[in-house]
């Protein structure tokens, strides 16, 4: 085996004997960590997380959880979280944004006027006055 599929593989707590095997044949929260091994073996600056807890029951979920926490106090990784669970949010987020608290105009057909006009598309501007920086 790889030596760096290895060390990911640790870092999301799986063995190696499943890593020979087919994505039908390990559990969700199995799979789901891999997919997080394979993020993070991309060494990114920040990772979006959409749902990335959805299909999971509790233990898993905090497993996942504090495995992603981990990267971030090891190495500083900024996280983005998208989930419909509040309750996961409040106890997992430094700061949360519900989107249906933002109202953006819909863009016309066409050129979007906006994003000619400041170069800056709106989500972003909305975001932006929020407190947000891109």
């Amino acid at each position: 085996m790889d030596a760096a599929v290895s060390h990911f593989a640790g870092r999301v707590q799986l063995t190696a004997d499943l890593l020979d095997r087919y994505p039908s044949e390990v559990s969700d929260g199995q799979l789901q960590r891999a997919c997080l091994a394979r993020a993070l073996a991309a060494g990114p600056d920040y990772l979006i997380c959409d749902e990335a807890t959805a299909m999971l029951d509790a233990a898993t979920t905090a497993a996942v959880v504090g495995i992603i926490g981990g990267e971030v106090a090891a190495r500083g990784l900024g996280v983005l979280a998208l989930s419909h669970d509040r309750q996961l949010l409040e106890a997992w987020c430094g700061s949360i944004l519900q989107l249906p608290e933002l109202t953006l105009p819909r863009p016309a057909p066409g050129p979007p006027e906006a994003v000619a006009r400041t170069g800056v598309p709106p989500l972003s501007a909305a975001l932006a006055g929020r407190g947000f920086k891109p």
